[in-house]
């Protein structure tokens, strides 16, 4: 793989992580803004620690 390749796949991987950041942050804040506490985001993730949600 050349270095312009290597270079064109970083900054594509990029972009692609802060859009995912921008889709979790989202996801975190609906369930704010409908009043739900971290204990409701971990019961309905099914998670065992409402510190993981």
């Amino acid at each position: 793989m050349r270095a312009a390749e290597l270079a064109a796949a970083i900054e594509s991987t990029t972009g692609l992580l802060e859009r995912l950041e921008a889709v979790r942050d989202a996801s975190l804040r609906q369930p704010a803004a409908k009043g739900l506490s971290h204990a409701d985001l971990a019961k309905a993730r099914h998670l065992e620690s409402r510190a993981t949600a």
